[in-house]
């Protein structure tokens, strides 16, 4: 039996169920001990023989990215949720628990897709949630729901029987129930004014929603006893119906890997060792005997029996490199574990691993990928990674003060506008003085989970003008995010050297960019007084300056190269404002005649066409009518019509392959691109089209790094200047005085000489900054 876990709904439902658990050193862990303890008693009650833990990421995912509406009434998740979330990934691979999360979905469709994928291969398969929506799931045989319904104990199994039963409707009629009916957890609108028993009602005769509208199509509701009202509710509706239906039906196609296929059994992937010191880090202790019990330990021993039947573990570098190797032959497989690499290959070992990938990426043509940019990369990293990046904690603690006499200013402001003191980050409190005691009204009726008000940031926005309480609390957000993500945290990752050495993941995103942990540096604030001052905290050791060097406006200038657009090519020949220059072609004026606004609209153009972006979001960008977008959009085509041309190609080309390819021969399977549903497949058009282009970006950041090491190497010159860190399309390195000029001028070469080939009209071009931190780096 496969046994799979909707693990941040069971975490939220033991976040207010469990309330005022703290360890003895403060970190808040009720949602751990409630998600620990169910799944204990879930293990123990059905022995499964691998578990699955499925987790929502914080990115839009393709619905919110077509429907702005959808899960716009969700909280921003309080601090001690957010702890607590980041924590259980630790404490359930600790566990033996499989963590799978992928960026764009959410976790019911991951949950679906592996489910439905294990049952079709015979295997028995239980979902652990609270969530009603994978209730529609039952309808595959084999799969089954443990459903939480109160509390952290109220559990019932259910299958597709028993679902009807539960609901009064089959289970395969969930997401038309909630076509009609909607859900307003979800944000999900239904058909206004129809409401739970007329939707029940209306599949009571007609079956489905199909059958509903033909039915009324055909004169057929009203004959059957429906009033005037339900007609016209329908009527007017019908848009709204089918959307509802696609936005809560779960997707079971996500282009994902089964993490637990070929890989060994639950029980012996738990580290036991480190189950147990969890368990009492969090004073767990009443949950140790229950960790033995189905672990199969007796007694409580201090984990002598299990250790045995741990291997050695395998050398770090090694398993870095052949994780980055199975990442290149499946973009999908992100930041796997020598487990993952092992039940992917069959194999016991690395190296029989490796030969094993290696001859696939070979059928696959992607061989060059992992000998010319990723493995020669690895050595790379490892050093940057050695070295760090210098940080003044001092100036942490002193801008930590700051920040705190700031929050503590707004706090007092805010408290004296709503005329009593509250939890300013409590968005239940905040939303009870917003909404009850100021009376204040959002511009749309967006609400909570548990139905109150929502106070997330947009909707909040929205009422800046309406009182002054509300730029004073999202001035009191921007400043508590600084000092609590940034300025207090940072300084725990300085090691004894001064340095912070955070690891950077090569393989750590499906485009091929790089992404990076403990801590995360590819989101350090840029720009603006308090980016800057953030980023004044990274500094140059002693006797060293910091240079960083970034490619100009690489992804547009990219876009021109790939696309061979000839207007597009001469503006960036020309070496002017590319912004003003594209604007000069889509309205047809003089450079020096364009306005203000008529910049801004190109410069959204020109980084939204990239992405896909369409006129109603062009719209909101702008904050213009859709019919002028409409006329911004055509302007700009009629201007560059080899790039649209060419974005075209990528979007044929990803519908009659499924993947795309990058410059470089990096490839990529998009998810989404055969789904019947449109906005799902237009979903996979704008990922396919980004993909070729930020990918070849991270293609040439990645040879660059490989080329400026060398280069330095040998120039004689890695003992007097040392790479620190990539962030997207820059560099950041830590130089002697003595060498600068030298060393400058012949990274810039080796950087503006990786692409395109010699011969192209333009070229990209590298911008240089150098001081003595990180903010404050001049040209």
């Amino acid at each position: 039996m496969i046994l799979y876990v909707d693990t941040l709904a069971l975490l939220y439902r033991a976040y207010y169920a469990v309330q005022g658990l703290v360890a003895k050193d403060g970190t808040p862990t009720g949602a751990l001990f409630g998600l620990t303890n169910s799944l204990f008693r879930i293990i123990a009650e059905m022995e499964p023989e691998h578990v699955i833990a499925c987790f929502d990421r914080p990115e839009e995912t393709f619905r919110q990215q077509s429907h702005q509406e959808y899960k716009a009434n969700r909280e921003i998740p309080e601090e001690d949720m957010i702890t607590q979330i980041e924590l259980s990934r630790e404490l359930l691979q600790a566990y033996g628990v499989h963590i799978v999360e992928e960026p764009g979905y959410e976790a019911d469709d991951l949950l679906g897709t592996l489910a439905v994928s294990d049952a079709q291969d015979g295997k028995e398969v239980v979902i652990v949630s609270c969530d009603g929506d994978l209730l529609q799931l039952t309808v595959h045989a084999g799969v089954r729901v443990y459903f939480l319904r109160k509390g952290m104990a109220d559990f019932v199994l259910y299958d597709e029987k028993e679902v009807e039963k539960k609901n009064g409707y089959p289970a395969a009629r969930i997401v038309d129930y909630k076509g009609l009916a909607g859900d307003s957890s979800d944000n999900i609108a239904g058909v206004p004014g129809i409401g739970d028993v007329y939707a029940k009602r209306l599949l009571a005769m007609f079956a489905d929603l199909d059958g509903v509208y033909t039915a009324l199509d055909a004169g057929e509701v009203q004959e059957k006893g429906f009033t005037k009202r339900v007609v016209t509710l329908l009527t007017e509706g019908r848009e709204s119906a089918f959307v509802s239906r696609e936005l809560a039906t779960i997707h079971t196609d996500v282009p994902i890997t089964a993490p637990h296929k070929g890989a060994v059994v639950w029980r012996e992937r738990v580290v036991y060792a480190d189950a147990r010191a969890m368990l009492e880090r969090f004073d767990f202790s009443s949950l140790l005997s229950r960790l033995d019990t189905i672990v199969g330990v007796q007694g409580g021993v201090d984990g002598s029996a299990v250790e045995e039947k741990v291997l050695p573990p395998p050398d770090l570098s090694a398993v870095r490199a052949v994780a980055v190797a199975l990442w290149v032959l499946d973009a999908t497989r992100t930041n796997a574990s020598f487990e993952d690499v092992c039940a992917y290959t069959g194999k016991q070992s690395l190296e029989e691993s490796l030969m094993f990938i290696e001859k696939k990426l070979q059928e696959e043509n992607l061989l060059s990928v992992w000998r010319d940019i990723e493995q020669p990369l690895l050595p790379v990293i490892e050093n940057m990674e050695q070295v760090g990046v210098c940080f003044d904690v001092a100036g942490a603690k002193k801008l930590s003060v700051r920040y705190t006499k700031k929050v503590v200013t707004l706090t007092k402001k805010i408290h004296a506008l709503a005329g009593k003191e509250f939890n300013i980050s409590s968005p239940k409190q905040l939303g009870e003085v917003l909404y009850s005691d100021l009376g204040l009204k959002p511009k749309r009726a967006s609400k909570t989970a548990t139905g109150g008000k929502t106070t997330k940031e947009a909707v909040l926005l929205q009422m800046v003008t309406d009182h002054p309480i509300v730029p004073l609390v999202l001035e009191y957000r921007h400043y508590e995010k600084l000092r609590s993500t940034y300025v207090d945290a940072l300084p725990d990752f300085v090691a004894a050297d001064g340095r912070i050495h955070t690891t950077l993941q090569q393989n750590g995103t499906v485009t091929g960019r790089f992404s990076s942990r403990d801590p995360n540096l590819q989101n350090i604030p840029i720009g603006g007084e308090d980016g800057t001052a953030i980023r004044e905290l990274f500094i140059a050791a002693d006797g060293w300056d910091l240079v960083a060097i970034d490619y100009s406006q690489v992804e547009l200038r990219l876009a021109a190269l790939l696309s061979q657009d000839k207007a597009l090519l001469e503006v960036f020949r020309q070496g002017v404002d590319v912004h003003q220059a594209v604007a000069s072609r889509m309205f047809s004026v003089a450079r020096d005649v364009v306005t203000p606004e008529q910049r801004n609209s190109a410069k959204a153009i020109n980084f939204g066409v990239l992405y896909g972006m369409g006129s109603q979001s062009l719209s909101r960008s702008l904050k213009v009518s859709l019919t002028e977008a409409d006329a911004f959009l055509a302007d700009y085509k009629k201007a560059f019509p080899a790039l649209f041309d060419y974005l075209a190609a990528i979007k044929k080309e990803v519908a009659e392959t499924g993947f795309v390819t990058t410059a470089f021969g990096r490839v990529r399977p998009i998810g989404g691109i055969s789904s019947p549903l449109a906005y799902v497949r237009a979903q996979a058009e704008r990922t396919a089209a980004n993909t070729v282009i930020q990918g070849t970006a991270a293609d040439i950041i990645k040879l660059a790094m490989i080329r400026v090491a060398a280069m330095l190497q040998k120039e004689g010159l890695e003992n007097d200047v040392r790479m620190l860190l990539q962030i997207h399309d820059e560099l950041l390195f830590e130089v002697r005085p003595k060498v600068a000029d030298v060393a400058i001028q012949k990274i810039v070469e080796v950087m503006e000489s990786v692409y395109p080939e010699d011969g192209e009209p333009i070229r990209l071009l590298a911008s240089v900054g150098r001081g003595k931190n990180w903010g404050s780096l001049k040209g």
